[in-house]
């Protein structure tokens, strides 16, 4: 096994880990936001017992590295997914919700920014999020 053999199987298990650790913690995010607990343990274990599984069944680290993807995008859209509860326009408390709430996106070629709702995709100004704002 040469050195980068061995550095591709260290990060590839500490990569399963975190999908593992991953677990709990959407489960936790799940019941804060009082969100479907089973289907959220259903798919985040599912997910990290693909990398796992083609660990042990000795694929090559592509395959690994690739269910490792497929794993952490995933479990960061169940995580995403979690907080869609924010209050649409014209509905009861959506003059409530903080203005940092949204999808935000840059374009790298310019920097500039760009905020997606459900209603409308358009260019903002950037912003400092201090800790008032969040709590």
């Amino acid at each position: 096994m040469t050195n980068i053999q061995m550095f591709q199987a260290i990060v590839a298990k500490a990569l399963i880990a975190l999908a593992a650790v991953h677990v709990p913690i959407l489960m936790v995010v799940a019941w804060a936001l009082d969100r479907d607990m089973g289907t959220t343990m259903l798919v985040a274990t599912v997910l990290a017992a693909a990398p796992l599984l083609a660990w042990y069944l000795r694929r090559p680290i592509l395959i690994v590295g690739l269910a490792l993807v497929v794993t952490l995008v995933g479990q960061t859209n169940i995580d995403t997914g979690a907080y869609h509860s924010y209050p649409e326009r014209n509905h009861s408390g959506y003059e409530n919700v903080p203005k940092w709430a949204g999808l935000t996106c840059v374009c790298l070629d310019d920097w500039k920014f760009f905020k997606a709702t459900p209603v409308d995709f358009k260019e903002v100004q950037p912003f400092t999020i201090n800790r008032s704002d969040v709590i």
